[in-house]
């Protein structure tokens, strides 16, 4: 009796599982290497997005990015897009965004950590969904 209940919440715990992760296997995100950068300098950050085919990111909502815990970022800018026809996130483009180093960096190297909030959609299956997804940048402080 007791291996037949732990076999049930097994299997329920994975049926919940791939709600939660569903959506970040349609979608890889990948950030360009940052160069070099001065404590509290700013720059431009890219972000690509990579949708699996038949999936596309909704540009409303607006795409959310924030600083994560321990980040050398102190501050994330304007965040720019290009829509496609349709009017959704292109993603032959980067997303850029304008983000600043924490003003009191030491030298050395640094990992700006990022969460990213988007809504994609299915084409052939008429589902949308949240997501986010945290990046890890390095970049070297001078």
């Amino acid at each position: 009796m007791k291996a037949l209940l732990t076999t049930v919440l097994l299997l329920l715990c994975a049926a919940q599982r791939p709600a939660a992760a569903q959506s970040a296997r349609h979608v890889t995100l990948e950030a360009q290497h940052l160069p070099a950068m001065k404590a509290g300098a700013a720059q431009d950050l890219k972000i690509f997005f990579h949708p699996k085919k038949g999936i596309h990111i909704n540009l409303h909502p607006a795409l959310q990015i924030a600083i994560g815990k321990n980040s050398a970022a102190a501050s994330v800018g304007a965040i720019h897009t290009v829509k496609d026809a349709n009017g959704y996130l292109n993603p032959a483009h980067p997303v850029t965004v304008h983000i600043t180093a924490s003003p009191d960096l030491p030298k050395g190297k640094q990992m700006v950590k990022l969460t990213v909030v988007y809504y994609l959609c299915s084409d052939a299956e008429g589902w949308c969904n949240r997501d986010q997804q945290t990046l890890d940048v390095p970049v070297t402080v001078k």
